[in-house]
């Protein structure tokens, strides 16, 4: 064996790949030492989606930190590569992120008719994990950060092969462990909403480390029933003190004289605004109402500053039809219950249904206050049927702010993308109060190491 000395600064640098708006390292950022400095440093961000790297940069500059460090590029470009070791100057403690998921997902083309599903057999960016190895290969980090929908745990490459085993495999073969003292598998399964994330989110997560240690696992913070831990934060928690909004009624491919009613009926609609003052009296009234999950909660999200402004809180537009189907469905019920349940008042609710229930039977959605919220994803940038506010009297989707705080990304996050294609980039994010939970564990098993020297953690290369 070779005795190899990597030197841990007091502030471990991180590298994200694949990084979006940032939700993963963001959650990493949040970490600190025990005299309150930043445990982690982002060095570099890496994203080929122009808005998602405005977000990032501007995200960055608003908490005081360098939006250099965001390199928007693509990583299947080899000068890509080079560029990235140039700007981490050869060395990393930490890598992070993972590929787009869309390929993986079980929902959308996965579940399609064959010639859209034949594309998604086929999908290049399932091999985009070879990117990320690569720069593992390079760089050498202490550990490392896979993140991926439950998907990949299924899906298999032409061969056979699912691609969790085969990201594994890649990891592994670099001299990385990737087993866990309490966990059989290679990778864990994390809910957001253990947590503290107001949603129920299940990921997929690789953390491996090249110091013969086995992997810690993030502690749960959260649970259903509160047993020994806090309870789950709810819908009510996270956003019953954002102002009342309505959805306008839409008047595409209505005649003049309808549409001219509809905009008559919109003067009287208020749907919000993008940005309006912030909300601080309904906020703080509403903490008290809470418990201590869902005041820590609002704690995290609430805005830094006193003159803060509330942004993206706005009802998406709504046909008549829709509005009158979201005041009459209950909390809790589903398109699924209105065609092949046996209550005969939902029963009557579909005249007012106007898709195709064949292919997705759970299309509509009224949330509960009372729970957490279902996985928010990218689809929110299509349309929010799924994601109907419990509230009959708004009757209407989520609106960005909302979505944005079931991620539990908080109110002074901006995100620059324009109008629907908000939803899109919060749905694809890790949530921030996820990802501080993983890069707590990581740092408390970094810092246990630090103890044979100033500052300084053995490795072995074997």
């Amino acid at each position: 064996m070779l005795g190899e000395e990597i030197i841990l600064a007091s502030c471990y640098r991180v590298l994200d790949l694949f990084a979006g708006i940032g939700g993963l390292s963001y959650g990493f950022e949040l970490v600190k030492t025990q005299d309150g400095r930043p445990a982690f440093e982002l060095v570099c961000a890496v994203e080929k989606d122009h808005y998602a790297c405005e977000t990032l940069r501007v995200n960055l500059k608003r908490r005081g930190r360098n939006p250099d460090v965001v390199l928007e590029a693509d990583l299947t470009d080899p000068e890509t590569h080079w560029e990235i070791i140039k700007r981490c100057q050869g060395h990393v403690d930490i890598i992070i992120g993972g590929p787009p998921c869309q390929s993986f997902s079980s929902i959308g083309a996965r579940s399609a008719a064959w010639p859209v599903r034949q594309k998604w057999l086929e999908d290049a960016r399932d091999r985009l994990y070879l990117e990320y190895v690569k720069l593992v290969k390079e760089l050498k980090p202490a550990f490392l950060v896979f993140e991926n929908v439950q998907g990949i745990l299924t899906k298999k490459d032409s061969a056979g092969n699912r691609y969790i085993d085969l990201v594994v495999r890649a990891i592994k073969d670099c001299g990385y462990t990737t087993s866990f003292s309490d966990h059989s598998a290679d990778y864990i399964e994390l809910n957001a909403a253990d947590y503290g994330v107001p949603q129920i989110r299940e990921r997929v997560f690789v953390i491996a480390n090249r110091l013969g240690i086995n992997n810690p696992c993030p502690k749960k913070t959260h649970s259903p029933d509160g047993k020994g831990l806090l309870p789950y934060v709810t819908l009510y928690d996270a956003i019953g003190d954002l102002p009342p909004v309505q959805a306008h009624i839409t008047s595409a491919g209505l005649p003049p004289e309808k549409k001219q009613e509809i905009a008559n009926l919109n003067k009287h609609r208020y749907r919000g605004e993008d940005d309006m003052p912030y909300h601080w009296e309904r906020f703080y009234a509403h903490r008290t109402r809470l418990g201590p999950q869902g005041q820590q909660f609002l704690d995290f999200i609430k805005p830094a500053r006193i003159n803060a402004r509330l942004t993206g809180h706005v009802a998406r537009g709504q046909q008549q039809s829709d509005i009158e189907l979201f005041e009459r469905m209950p909390p809790g019920c589903t398109s699924k219950d209105i065609f092949y349940g046996s209550d005969p008042e939902l029963k009557e609710l579909r005249v007012l249904i106007k898709y195709d229930m064949k292919s997705f039977r759970d299309k509509y959605k009224k949330h509960s206050w009372d729970k957490p919220c279902t996985t928010v994803f990218a689809h929110l940038q299509k349309d929010g049927n799924r994601f109907i506010h419990p509230d009959s009297n708004q009757a209407r989707t989520f609106t960005v702010r909302e979505v944005a705080r079931i991620q539990s990304f908080p109110d002074d996050f901006v995100f620059t993308a324009p109008g629907n294609v908000r939803y899109r980039y919060i749905g694809n994010a890790v949530p921030p109060l996820l990802a501080k939970a993983i890069g707590q564990a990581i740092f408390e098993a970094l810092e246990s190491l630090k103890g044979k020297g100033k500052g300084q953690v053995c490795l072995e290369a074997k």
